[in-house]
């Protein structure tokens, strides 16, 4: 047994309950608030392209970010978004980040770690891992995200995110 942030404990062998892992993020996403507004610099996001959701617990927060591209989308370089509180004052802007999980998926063909890096005391920049196949010599570097890298955005590419950081 395992405990699911942040209310069950779920088996994850137990496919009698439908205790498998979308099922638990279905769980914990629908205890997040929505972040209806947050603002977006270099990415356009049209109605329905973008999930935020947050919860804050003391001076925790905790937040999903989910962007699928779509008719009307855009991705400019180096997308920020902000967040829905303050960061403490702890966290260096261009130095730290803040995601503890992230993705990046080419419409189901490629997919790449993606993070959210320290921008400003309220907002974040999307970053990727820069090759799909790391090497010694290219491991662990990341790249700034615009209209052609990691790829060239099309209908049903996605970039999300677990964020989970201090608040000031």
């Amino acid at each position: 047994m395992t405990y699911d942030y942040p209310t069950r404990w779920v088996d994850p062998g137990d496919r009698s309950r439908g205790a498998d892992r979308q099922d638990i993020a279905d769980a914990v996403f629908a205890q997040l608030t929505p972040y209806n507004n947050p603002t977006l610099t270099n990415l356009t996001a049209p109605a329905g392209t973008l999930t935020y959701r947050y919860k804050i617990t003391g001076k925790l927060l905790k937040a999903r970010f989910k962007f699928k591209y779509a008719a009307g989308a855009a991705v400019g370089t180096g997308p920020v978004v902000s967040l829905p509180a303050a960061l403490h004052g702890s966290y260096a802007i261009g130095e730290d980040v803040i995601s503890t999980a992230g993705l990046a998926l080419d419409a189901g063909t490629e997919t790449r770690d993606a993070v959210a890096r320290v921008e400003s005391s309220s907002s974040f920049q999307i970053l990727t891992f820069a090759h799909a196949n790391p090497t010694a010599a290219n491991a662990g570097r990341h790249q700034t995200v615009s209209a052609t890298a990691p790829w060239t955005w099309t209908t049903n590419d996605v970039i999300s995110l677990w964020l989970e950081a201090e608040l000031a």
